[in-house]
């Protein structure tokens, strides 16, 4: 619903006006040679008429709210795919020999290493490994088989599984209102993998903090903590 000033108004009532309707109801002010008005967001002022724009503006907020929301998409993908993805693992603590829930981040870079490992170990090796608890854990061969393979599946799911069905629930919402409601959540699995062992070999040497970024398997991994009218009158 517009609102109109009509001139000859004083520069009292103008800023009067402008604070009523602007500043505190969010109301688009414009000005023509004879009127001052407070139009809303779907209004449009041609000469001294008010226009309904109600389809045309609908129509521009949907696509509006479509553009942002296969945008967070998109961001949370990839945050996902490098930082978020967790794997929850009941794994052999390397200074206690007990067993405990512990994750590991399934970004593509830890899959990168653990599939070297997974490649490279003999059946009675065991390496320490770094979980984003900061807790130092045994992997043997299988292990690392075991998770890359399910950090593979992970990041294969998120790409032609989550992602694809989130653009399709976008691109199927009529109103912004109905995209807005969208909820993007890329989910880690629920399952726990158990991994632990009774080692058959010491690792040499503890896990010392690192960068994760470098992919030689001779160094360990480690994890970040865990941790994106008249004048002067007023008309409606």
């Amino acid at each position: 619903m517009s609102y109109k000033l009509n001139k000859s108004y004083t520069d009292k009532q103008r800023a009067d006006f402008i604070v009523a309707y602007n500043h505190q109801q969010g109301l688009t002010i414009e000005e023509t040679d004879t009127a001052l008005y407070a139009l809303e967001a779907w209004e449009l002022l041609e000469g001294d008429t008010v226009i309904d724009n109600t389809q045309a503006y609908e129509a521009e907020q949907l696509l509006k709210a479509k553009e942002s929301k296969t945008q967070e998409a998109t961001d949370k993908a990839y945050s996902f795919e490098e930082k978020d993805a967790l794997v929850t693992v009941n794994a052999t603590n390397l200074k206690t020999r007990a067993s405990g829930i512990y994750h590991i981040e399934g970004n593509l870079t830890n899959n990168i290493k653990m599939s070297a490992y997974a490649s490279t170990l003999d059946d009675t090796t065991v390496v320490p490994w770094n979980t984003k608890e900061n807790v130092n854990i045994l992997l043997n061969k299988t292990a690392c088989q075991t998770l890359t393979s399910l950090m593979s599946r992970m990041n294969a799911k998120l790409w032609t599984v989550d992602f694809p069905t989130y653009l399709a629930q976008i691109e199927a919402a009529a109103t912004a209102q109905e995209v807005n409601a969208i909820e993007i959540v890329y989910e880690n699995p629920q399952e726990v993998v158990d991994i632990t062992m009774a080692p058959a070999d010491e690792p040499e040497e503890e896990v010392t903090n690192e960068d994760t970024t470098d992919n030689d398997i001779s160094e360990i991994q480690e994890d970040s903590d865990v941790s994106e009218a008249d004048s002067g009158e007023i008309e409606e």
